[in-house]
């Protein structure tokens, strides 16, 4: 695995476990978004080590991950959860009102969904090739 690929993935590792702890203790909306983050940073982990460089923006990741996700049938299962996961972070940055909140359970499901998608993330990247 390249360098900055491990250092992607070390960081999805710490957040999907921050993100853990916060729902434990009853964080919906800080979970939800630490959810996110682990996420993103797993797929930019993928990016790097398929693409090379990686993406420069939030947008940029998810484009890119999906078109390389197409190709991995390991991702099949969780693939469709990047932009599942940023429409939980939006939740909790961008609305207002009562909508705004993130319930528990769906947090808690966001964050166990996290764990398997870094998971399954690491398990590809630390068997590769590259």
């Amino acid at each position: 695995m390249k360098g900055e690929s491990a250092l992607y993935l070390d960081k999805a590792r710490r957040l999907a476990a921050v993100a853990a702890r916060l729902v434990a203790d009853r964080y919906a909306d800080d979970a939800g978004r630490d959810a996110y983050l682990a996420v993103y940073h797993a797929a930019q982990a993928f990016v790097f080590e398929h693409a090379g460089h990686a993406a420069k923006t939030h947008n940029g990741v998810h484009t890119k991950f999906a078109e390389l996700a197409q190709n991995e049938p390991r991702l099949d299962d969780v693939k469709i959860f990047l932009p599942q996961a940023y429409a939980l972070k939006a939740i909790t940055d961008y609305e207002l009102g009562e909508d705004a909140a993130l319930p528990l359970e769906r947090a808690r499901a966001a964050v166990e969904k996290a764990g398997q998608f870094v998971a399954r993330i690491a398990e590809i990247l630390e068997s590769s090739p590259f």
